[in-house]
């Protein structure tokens, strides 16, 4: 396998996790289409006694032709769950690998 056989399979495995857990994510006021390939789906009970709260990490992957620079730690990421509404996210460290064809962007709920 040579570079761009890698990035040929890299791309299209990146389509097919898109065909099947497409997300549209918010970053910076721009809508991303998203491949949301999993995480925790927990919900933590509040200590105020206020209900619960989304917990765990989640993990989105975007297509870096569609966004170009890494994404930064701390950066705002909203997500139009079906299940549960509009859910606001915190970027963690994304790592830059040249070689991948997306960004695998790990998020922790905002509300925290």
């Amino acid at each position: 396998m040579n570079a761009a056989s890698l990035s040929s399979f890299l791309s299209r495995a990146d389509g097919k996790l898109l065909d099947m857990f497409l997300a549209t994510v918010t970053i910076g006021g721009v809508d991303y289409p998203a491949a949301g390939v999993g995480g925790s789906a927990t919900h933590d009970w509040l200590s105020d006694g206020g209900g619960t709260a989304p917990g765990g990490t989640r993990h989105f992957r975007i297509s870096k032709t569609l966004l170009a620079t890494r994404p930064q730690a701390g950066t705002l990421l909203t997500w139009a769950a079906s299940s549960t509404g509009v859910v606001s996210y915190t970027i963690g460290d994304v790592p830059d690998r040249p070689h991948e064809t997306s960004w695998a962007i790990p998020c922790t709920p905002r509300n925290r």
